[in-house]
């Protein structure tokens, strides 16, 4: 590795890495599957399953008015809403022929 300008490195050990990683997602997965927990579609889960579906999830935040969704993705994963609302909008667009 060499530094072209001047670069800021943050050395952590592997034994401190090991330690430390586990802890720092361990609150959040916890909290992800308590939410897992009390949905419908995931009553029937054994905990090592929700687990397992927790450490595969990706959390995303969206601002009011950001498009989520639009018509022309194509999705193979399921959303669900953890906190706020969300609006259905259906926009059809009139061709004259």
């Amino acid at each position: 590795m060499v530094a072209s300008n001047l670069v800021v490195l943050i050395k952590l050990e592997k034994s401190s890495f090991d330690k430390f990683v586990p802890n720092l997602f361990e609150k959040q997965v916890n909290d992800l599957i308590e939410f897992l927990k009390i949905c419908p579609i995931f009553y029937n889960c054994t905990n090592e399953i929700l687990l397992k579906l927790a450490v595969r999830s990706e959390i995303k935040k969206y601002i009011s008015d950001s498009l989520i969704l639009g018509r022309s993705y194509k999705t193979e994963c399921i959303y669900l809403i953890r906190r706020g609302f969300v609006k259905v909008k259906v926009i059809r667009i009139m061709t004259s022929i």
